[in-house]
Formats: structure tokens, C-alpha cells, sequence
């Protein structure tokens, strides 16, 4: 699934970005490769990937349709794919792990059509656009 590694290094980008950004200023250069805004938007940039392949990935295995609204739990740890029960019965279900990978795909593009994309990719670029105008590169 190549949305969670556009994901990943989206957050890796703005995390850096944030890092950049509360640098003392005697670190600061005027580079715009050394200042926040050019982190920021490179995060937005795989923001925007991220969207195109999750659709991609959502259209391929029919789910496109589903709505934002749609109901999944949040899981109790950073990480955790499936709840108990959606592990027990996928377990319980067959023995291989058909079933236990359909259900992790489901959850999975599940998750990822109800997260607000482009209101991530407008906040990355905004915090881009104001760090650039701030250090004027």
C-alpha cells in the first residue's frame, strides 16, 4: 500500500519542518533548502501522493464509494490495525490467512477514506508559504 509510505514520509518532512522551525535563529540560514517552509512543503507534496494513491488503492478493490463518515474505531495504540474481535474472528475464521488479510486491507482503506486529506495538504502549505514569506526565499 503505497499511501502509508507517502504518509510516512509526509510526517517525517513536517516533523522536520517543526524541528526547523523552532531551531534557535543563530542555526537559521537564508537557504531555502534550510528553512521550515521548504519542509513544509515537501510533506505537502506527499500529502498529495498520498491522496492519489489511497483513491488509487480505494477505486482498484471497489471501495471507492464509501463515505468519510464511515464508522471505524480509533485503535488504542499508535499501530494497531485490527481490534480484538476482528482478530479473533479472522483467526477463528479459516485457517489461513485469507480472511486475516482481507480484514486488514478493509481496515486499512477503511481508515484511509475517512482521513481529510486536503485539509492536510491547505495546513502543510499554508505553514510552507508562511515560513518562506517570513525568512523571504
Amino acid at each position: 500500500l503505497a499511501f502509508h509510505h507517502h504518509a510516512w514520509m509526509s510526517n517525517q518532512y513536517r516533523t522536520f519542518g517543526e524541528f526547523w522551525e523552532e531551531a534557535p535563529s543563530a542555526q537559521r540560514h537564508s537557504s531555502k533548502m534550510q528553512n521550515s517552509g521548504y519542509f513544509y512543503q515537501s510533506a505537502a507534496e506527499y500529502a498529495l501522493k498520498r491522496k492519489e494513491s489511497a483513491q488509487h488503492a480505494l477505486e482498484a478493490t471497489g471501495m471507492a464509494k464509501l463515505q468519510p463518515s464511515t464508522n471505524v474505531p480509533n485503535p488504542e495504540y499508535l499501530g494497531q490495525i485490527l481490534t480484538e474481535a476482528e482478530h479473533t474472528y479472522s483467526q477463528a475464521a479459516v485457517g489461513n490467512n485469507q480472511i486475516h488479510k482481507h480484514v486488514i486491507l478493509q481496515r486499512i482503506l477503511l481508515s484511509e477514506a475517512k482521513h481529510e486529506h486536503s485539509e492536510g495538504v491547505l495546513v502543510l502549505l499554508t505553514r510552507a508559504y508562511e515560513n518562506l514569506k517570513r525568512h523571504r526565499c
